[in-house]
């Protein structure tokens, strides 16, 4: 199943059995199906959820604030303005205001987090207990570059002992699944004498989780 956006309409698309069916939605600006095919769309003022009768109300805002819908996971996440929120089935639930930008991105993780992108920047939002706990993750020259200074650059400047430029944001995302294997995963890198904290090593491992969305 996919769901589509049209001119005011919601258009699911059933692959498998060659149907398409539209839902007439003025203003609509978003879809999305969640992991049991349920379909869901807003446009920039309201939430709706896909019953047999037709689309049903959810959530209106009370201005046309609603940037994102995206399913993740089992989850089903919105932004309205500076606010973050979840659908569970027909319950709406915003989980925190004044949490991200009102033109961010959201954008989908198959774990059921979500990420919010504004500019460079990045924000994972996880669900907990009804709650969205976050972590910041910088982009390459604030959040990785000053570990690769401290534990990295003696081998792996340009012209190094070790052969592998890994002294750009290019260089890393080229070198992202060597990078995760044996940083992250093997934890063989850096050799004895270049240490490197958990702290660090959950940095890149958080940075390459999003390198990769």
């Amino acid at each position: 199943m996919l769901a589509g956006v049209g001119e005011n309409e919601i258009d699911l698309v059933d692959v498998a059995a060659k149907n398409v069916s539209h839902f007439p939605l003025e203003g609509a600006a978003f879809a999305a199906l969640d992991s049991k095919g349920h379909l869901f769309a807003a446009t920039r003022r309201a939430l709706y959820v896909a019953k047999p009768e037709g689309l049903a109300l959810l959530f209106e805002a009370d201005e046309p604030t609603i940037h994102g819908l995206v399913a993740s996971g089992d989850s089903i996440w919105f932004a309205d303005g500076s606010a973050l929120g979840v659908i569970d089935g027909d319950r709406v639930a915003e989980v925190g205001g004044n949490l991200i930008a009102k033109d961010a991105t959201l954008v989908a993780s198959p774990s059921g987090d979500v990420w919010v992108v504004d500019g460079e920047a990045l924000q994972r939002f996880a669900r907990t207990d009804q709650r969205a706990k976050l972590s910041t993750v910088l982009s390459w020259s604030d959040g990785i570059q000053p570990i690769f200074a401290r534990s990295c650059a003696g081998c792996h400047l340009p012209g190094g002992v070790s052969g592998t430029d890994l002294s750009t944001n290019d260089a890393w995302i080229s070198e992202r699944d060597e990078i995760r294997d044996r940083v992250v995963s093997q934890r063989s890198m850096p050799p004895p004498g270049h240490p490197l904290s958990d702290a660090d090593r959950d940095a890149i491992r958080a940075w390459l989780d999003a390198a990769q969305r």
